[in-house]
């Protein structure tokens, strides 16, 4: 395809602001000449709607103001659509995702195919079927968030670049994807404090690939999950999340984020009650050692986080990077536990991340003894 018919083909899609699918129908309830059937229902995520139009056409919208209107196989663009709005016409094969949490999404409503770029390289995905894809050139490797290869984008005819929130520290990537005529998506699902919001954006990405009706059905499964372990009894331990970066800092939650959220579900309670602020949308924050043992020194149990630093092989290991934590009650009573470094892009298996908590808190012995994401240190 060449660039003039690309960018022709393109032309009027990409991103701007503007709000929610809420405020961008007309009072009489339609949309560009589409007369609206309802939106779907998102129980627990709250930085993203879809609403659903007659003859298919469905509409994405996003807290901050991305918009795709999703447009099924063989139907026509409606007419006079806003420079905001995206079009994403089925069938949506050629996909650029940088957002790796939601390679999983895809993966559950057998999406994984519609991506044909990715903005990580086939070493960085733990998905199966993206390793795959890329072994076998379905999949290719399209540059980082940072640094895309346009031209490959352009001439693999890319129909949406779906990034993750760190496209905010580069806006000039955002701005010039859409002067080529290739509109952004920016998945919102790490703003979601809700465990279970950051899973629900698997309608999100069921809409895209035409599968909408298969990532309902998931959910509402992983979701019964979850609703059985809420009806347990809490187990009345505390634990510290975390993990020690470079330069020697312990890297925590916040109390808002989601971990602390899966933690509270799957019975237990996490350390800091009052952490973090809403200043920035970033889930992390950083500490002295010193400042983490004087909180955290009581934890009952200890879970490390490799999904930033590594996984650790041992409690001597975590030692090693921080001695000052070598009488910490959960590392004296061998109570101390790692995350497997693909829990992050595990996004459709929080429900099974949720699983491994509540054995590990309950300690029920024939639970930890199938721990899908979870491992003890000894």
């Amino acid at each position: 395809m060449s660039l003039v018919l690309l960018l022709s083909l393109m032309s009027g899609c990409g991103t701007g602001g503007g709000g929610n699918s809420g405020g961008s129908s007309a009072s009489d309830g339609s949309f560009a000449g589409l007369k609206s059937t309802g939106n779907v229902e998102f129980k627990y995520a709250t930085q993203v709607s879809i609403e659903n139009f007659e003859g298919g056409y469905r509409l994405i919208s996003t807290k901050e103001g991305d918009k795709v209107l999703v447009v099924p196989e063989g139907a026509k663009v409606p007419d006079g659509l806003a420079k905001d709005v995206a079009v994403l016409s089925q069938p949506a094969k050629k996909l650029y995702l940088a957002a790796s949490a939601a390679m999983a999404l895809f993966n559950a409503v057998d999406g994984v195919d519609n991506i044909s770029m990715s903005g990580l390289n086939e070493s960085e995905w733990y998905t199966t079927k993206a390793v795959e894809n890329m072994k076998s050139g379905k999949m290719k490797f399209a540059g980082k968030y940072s640094a895309p290869d346009y031209e490959l984008m352009i001439s693999e005819g890319c129909q949406l670049a779906i990034e993750s929130t760190m496209i905010y520290h580069s806006p000039e990537i955002k701005e010039k994807l859409t002067e080529l005529g290739i509109p952004v998506f920016v998945d919102l699902s790490a703003m979601e404090s809700n465990p279970m919001g950051r899973m629900e954006w698997v309608k999100v990405y069921g809409a895209m690939v035409g599968n909408l009706d298969k990532a309902e059905s998931f959910f509402s499964e992983k979701e019964a999950e979850v609703e059985a372990i809420k009806g347990k009894s809490k187990t009345g331990k505390t634990v510290a999340f975390f993990s020690i970066n470079s330069s020697g800092l312990a890297v925590v939650r916040k109390s808002k984020d989601y971990v602390p959220a899966m933690i509270e579900i799957a019975g237990a309670k996490y350390i800091f009650d009052n952490l973090g602020d809403d200043t920035n949308n970033l889930s992390t924050t950083s500490m002295t050692l010193e400042e983490f043992y004087h909180s955290a020194e009581n934890a009952d149990i200890m879970i490390y986080n490799s999904t930033i630093e590594g996984e650790v092989a041992s409690i001597a290991d975590i030692v090693s990077k921080a001695n000052v934590l070598a009488d910490m009650k959960a590392i004296k009573e061998g109570n101390v536990w790692c995350t497997s470094k693909n829990m992050y892009q595990a996004t459709d298996s929080i429900a099974d991340v949720i699983v491994d908590m509540r054995a590990i808190f309950s300690n029920d012995e024939e639970g930890i003894k199938n721990l899908k994401y979870i491992y003890k240190l000894k």
